[in-house]
């Protein structure tokens, strides 16, 4: 018996080198423009390491082979497509490379002595995990070299339980673990969705340049689960938005009811920054032609992104073109300490330059609504003990609010006393939250009062007359906010597909297979038509 673990040592040293071979790639990732690379996170590493142990006691080279050369081409196909695109592959991306072969092979054809270095990146690891998992030394074992089929069973199946946004990439997980998902997400998502809703056709949007802008500073602050209905400023009865009401008046300050493009975050964010007005327009989305990060990047501006959320929510912002990528996993200690007072603190850690394009993005009004102001002794207005669910839901809600506005006042002083050149402060939420309406709370909901969130702007040293095309508005849109980045980034974006006045609130599904509803202007106010 002591021999038979004795040998299994080699098993366990050869897993160990067979899982440094196969993050080898990842290592690299920071290489490629706009990565940073994945955080290596111990519960991956584990499962890396018994996967390749269970491996390892196999018999049959051809077993091994056959595995390694899956995870192999599945890496090859993911790097070639960071390198030539600068983003992770999706399930969407699957659909093209087995519906467009003839066109992708010509493509290759003229650029892969451009992107050589790809083919060595992705095989040499594997073919190192190959070589370790073969040696003599290790031990075979019966069944158990069967799990790492199980493993390879197990995704597409917990993949059938999660929604197809889940299944796109996450630049800070490794890049097996995106390959593997983009890979199965789209033979258990996107094929079935197609088969049961045939996804539409859209005409490509197009962007004309106007010319680089001079030195400005866009900064947009995206606020979490921020409803209009509970801020002063919007007649709501309790005085929640103080600093906000002040500027009332001030002819370089807009405030309008705004609309998100989306009922919870994950389909709401994507919609925004890549300026995509019809849910279901996966080939915009894919394509970024109109990224606001991407616009922002083409012409000279310093890009930012600082978000108090997980990173599994930069997909769809367009991290590739980002320069400072900042979320809660690369600052834990101080998001816990700050909340989102820490968006602010990381953001003075970076220089500005005088032509910038800056998103912060919160967290603070996500339930529990008490943990996001915890360490704001001023937002304590309100009582949280000793009162009905109704009454605390409210009242931690509207705590809440008040710490937004506090925060929103730090980020304005921040930029008006530090920033020399024209500044356009914005403020939008990624949706909205219901707070007892009907008897419902929360978000996720197909229902217009969800996506009711707040738009207010404020302009430094430039003149008032920028906003006049948010002043006569009686709401805005997040498509018409973001057409309106995208010119004082110095483009104008077409929409072949648009139809004057009409915009779209998507449910719970990127493609818009959960629900959508129309939002219609008209001299009478707006309307509103869910289409299912």
């Amino acid at each position: 018996m002591g021999r038979f673990f004795q040998s299994l040592k080699y098993n366990v040293l050869y897993a160990i080198g067979a899982t440094a071979c196969a993050l080898m790639p990842d290592f690299f990732l920071r290489f490629f423009p706009g990565q940073t690379g994945p955080i290596f996170k111990l519960g991956y590493l584990a499962l890396l390491a018994a996967f390749f142990f269970c491996l390892s006691l196999s018999k049959s080279r051809v077993y091994k082979g056959v595995i390694l050369s899956f995870l192999g081409i599945l890496t090859l196909i993911q790097l070639s497509h960071l390198a030539y695109f600068g983003s992770f592959m999706s399930p969407m991306r699957y659909r093209l490379l087995l519906t467009e072969v003839d066109e992708i092979s010509l493509s290759i054809g003229g650029i892969i002595h451009h992107l050589w270095y790809v083919i060595p990146l992705s095989i040499l690891p594997w073919w190192g995990a190959y070589y370790l998992l073969t040696r003599p030394q290790c031990r075979s074992l019966p069944v158990l070299p069967l799990l790492c089929l199980f493993v390879l069973i197990f995704v597409p199946a917990r993949l059938m339980t999660r929604t197809l946004e889940e299944c796109y990439p996450n630049p800070k997980k490794l890049s097996l673990v995106n390959s593997l998902h983009a890979f199965f997400g789209y033979f258990t998502k996107v094929i079935p969705a197609q088969w049961n809703h045939p996804l539409p056709t859209f005409k490509p949007y197009t962007v004309d340049d106007l010319g680089s802008p001079s030195d400005r500073v866009i900064v947009l602050v995206m606020g979490e689960s921020c409803s209009s209905q509970h801020m002063g400023i919007y007649g709501y009865g309790r005085p929640t938005t103080p600093f906000l009401s002040s500027l009332q008046g001030d002819p370089h300050f807009v405030a309008k009811q705004g609309y998100s493009a989306g009922v919870a975050t994950k389909t709401s964010l994507p919609m925004f920054y890549g300026l995509i007005r019809e849910p279901g327009n996966l080939t915009a989305l894919e394509s970024k032609t109109a990224n606001l990060f991407k616009l922002a990047k083409q012409h000279g501006f310093q890009t930012i992104y600082i978000s108090a959320q997980k990173p599994n929510l930069l997909f769809g912002v367009g991290a590739e073109f980002i320069d400072h990528v900042i979320t809660y996993d690369d600052a834990v200690a101080t998001f816990e300490k700050e909340k989102d007072a820490a968006l602010l603190t990381l953001l003075k850690t970076i220089p500005l330059q005088k032509k910038a394009f800056v998103v912060l993005h919160q967290r603070s009004l996500h339930f529990p609504y008490e943990a996001g102001y915890v360490n704001c002794k001023a937002c304590h207005q309100y009582p949280t003990k000793d009162i009905s669910y109704k009454e605390y839901m409210r009242n931690s809600y509207d705590n809440g609010i008040i710490f937004n506005d506090y925060l929103f006042q730090e980020i304005f002083t921040y930029f008006k006393e530090t920033v020399t050149v024209p500044t356009y402060l914005f403020y939008a939420s990624d949706h909205g939250e219901l707070m007892g309406e009907n008897g419902r709370y929360g978000h996720s909901q197909l229902d217009a009062d969800v996506a009711k969130i707040p738009f207010f702007a404020y302009i430094m040293r430039d003149t008032p007359q920028q906003f006049a095309t948010f002043q006569k508005e009686e709401v805005v849109t997040h498509h018409e906010l973001g057409l309106f980045l995208a010119w004082l980034l110095g483009y104008t974006v077409h929409n072949p597909n648009a139809t004057d006045h009409v915009f779209f609130i998507n449910g719970n599904h990127l493609a818009g297979l959960e629900g959508k509803i129309q939002l219609t202007k008209t001299s009478q106010g707006v309307t509103f038509q869910t289409i299912k």
